[in-house]
């Protein structure tokens, strides 16, 4: 079935990128949450692979050469498991250290195999007991196992969750050895990557405030990149209304934390923000009342296109609230950032911000005004006229919320014609994309509507709208446009052709325009329609 199969219905903008997603499944949605956590594992491995290479010798006894002789005897190493076994079921400190060294370096050497064999050898709990050891560099031998064996496959992370080790590592965020609290982070951000039931028990241990403390203490690079990734994995995916009432209390404080100099810890605390109010008026109120938005659009032009997709991703959900908490951020400055970032040459940045336009100018007439005196509209309708679709379709978005607009407000359509947004949408007409051709179909239609409007209902003068619609060979691709195998396509262009584009038609025209501004405030989303069908349209003869 064609994707693009899609129904135009005025309706609230919504959260994020206005729900234009038309597959939400519970398989679709278990499988892209399998697969993320897939990839942040195989992320993860990558990175602890580095951290392993580098881990202090201060911290190792015993030969280093010794251990690379044992390692080219594979089988010798494995067998050597039996003995470490037996010395960490003893009651002797030094002979644990030993083992755990020895076994840490093993695990360290090894794939996933050697994890599993120290849990079939049943001594996961043994290490976790080890955690509160007062000897600090068995604590910290245990660390690592732990981290390793955490690093594995859901099932063997479970091992460690049954172990009791979650709230034992929450307790050693408040250590005074920063190495500990780091490497104590660092499992739990292992922990919590894992699935959803497992970041919930970490939550639920009270692992966050611990690390805004530890971000707060200026403990080194190393140690708040590590915080700032587990503080990602703790709010990926949260939903519930039990993990909000966990986290609202931290916002304040993460929001002071914007202010880091290091890009990778500016990015994650971005993008904790963004998962943990998304979609929700007042989570995003939280966020705007703890006058973070100056900041926010201070880093829209800083100077790492990481840094930046974050905050504009965040910039955006604000702007997706209401009208009140979009104008926040338009009183903070955000549109002069977002007309220097649309007119860039970062795709990526020029998608985004096109984005976030659309919501502003989904929003009321003044802030639709605020687009218009920061010389906008041009910039759109060029980004509608690119040859990336994505930012083609976030153009469009924007320029046709803006027609809502201006069914009420005919000004703001003589200005946007003025600028080129019919030619534009005109010419998206002619892409192979079914969802934003019905987006410049509604946004033509709204300026075709206006064209009447403006003229006081005067059906004796040309609406010189239509004129330049047809100029632009808008009405050859509304005739060709009713023979599209999309029904939906279909029936628009039908619509539009006939009501705008033939004789006699005044009562219908006035029909449009009572319908279009009783709706103009709502805006308009995809819907997905099990009804729509792709074999082409037909209508009935007059």
């Amino acid at each position: 079935m064609d994707n693009d199969s899609a129904a135009i219905s005025e309706t609230p903008r919504n959260v994020n990128f206005k729900n234009k997603d038309l597959f939400r499944s519970d398989q679709v949605k278990r499988w892209r949450l399998q697969r993320s956590v897939e990839i942040r594992k195989e992320t993860r491995k990558k990175f602890l692979d580095k951290r392993r290479a580098l881990t202090s010798s201060r911290y190792m006894d015993g030969s280093e050469d010794t251990l690379a002789d044992q390692s080219q005897n594979e089988t010798e190493l494995h067998k050597q498991m039996e003995d470490f076994v037996k010395a960490i079921n003893t009651n002797d400190v030094e002979q644990q250290y030993t083992a755990f060294t020895y076994l840490r370096k093993l695990i360290s050497m090894e794939e996933n195999s050697l994890i599993q064999q120290v849990i079939d050898a049943d001594i996961v709990l043994k290490v976790v007991e080890a955690l509160e050891s007062t000897h600090e560099l068995l604590q910290y031998e245990s660390l690592w196992i732990i981290i390793n064996v955490a690093s594995g496959s859901s099932t063997q992370t479970e091992v460690v969750i049954q172990a009791g080790a979650i709230p034992v590592l929450v307790k050693i965020l408040s250590s005074d050895t920063i190495k500990v609290k780091e490497l104590a982070a660092w499992a739990l951000g292992n922990i919590a990557g894992n699935d959803p039931e497992s970041r919930d028990c970490v939550l639920e241990h009270g692992a966050l405030v611990p690390l805004l403390a530890i971000l707060r203490e200026h403990g080194g690079i190393s140690m708040a990149r590590i915080v700032s990734w587990v503080l990602l994995n703790l709010c990926r995916g949260l939903t519930a209304q039990s993990n909000w009432d966990i986290i609202s209390p931290t916002v304040a404080s993460m929001t002071k934390l914007l202010y880091h100099s290091d890009e990778f810890i500016l990015s994650n605390l971005c993008w904790v923000l963004h998962i943990i109010i998304a979609g929700k008026d007042e989570r995003i109120q939280t966020l705007v009342d703890s006058m973070v938005c100056g900041r926010l659009v201070e880093l829209l032009a800083y100077p790492s296109i990481d840094v930046q997709v974050a905050a504009l991703h965040l910039v955006g959900v604000i702007t997706s609230g209401t009208d009140v908490q979009t104008q926040v951020t338009i009183n903070c400055g955000a549109l002069p950032a977002l007309s220097l970032l649309l007119g860039g040459n970062e795709a990526n940045l020029r998608k985004l911000a096109c984005w976030v336009l659309s919501n502003i100018t989904g929003g009321n007439s003044a802030q639709l005004q605020a687009v218009i005196e920061n010389n906008i509209i041009p910039l759109l309708t060029r980004a509608l006229a690119d040859g990336d679709l994505n930012i083609r379709n976030e153009a469009c978005w924007a320029i046709v919320n803006a027609t809502f607009i201006g069914l009420k407000t005919p000004r703001h359509i003589d200005y946007m014609v003025s600028h080129g947004c019919i030619k534009a949408l005109c010419d998206v007409l002619a892409i192979k994309d079914n969802r934003t051709i019905l987006l410049a179909l509604k946004g033509l239609e709204n300026i075709l509507l206006v064209g009447y409007l403006d003229r006081g209902l005067d059906f004796s003068e040309p609406n010189w709208y239509a004129v330049l619609v047809e100029q632009w060979g808008g009405v050859d691709s509304l005739q060709l446009l009713q023979t599209s195998d999309n029904k939906v396509i279909c029936k628009k262009a039908y619509e539009i052709y006939d009501i705008f584009f033939s004789d006699d038609n005044e009562q219908d025209i006035i029909n449009s325009i009572i319908d279009a501004i009783s709706d103009s405030t709502h805006g308009f989303q995809f819907q997905s329609d099990d009804n729509i069908t792709q074999s082409g349209c037909q209508f009935d003869q007059p």
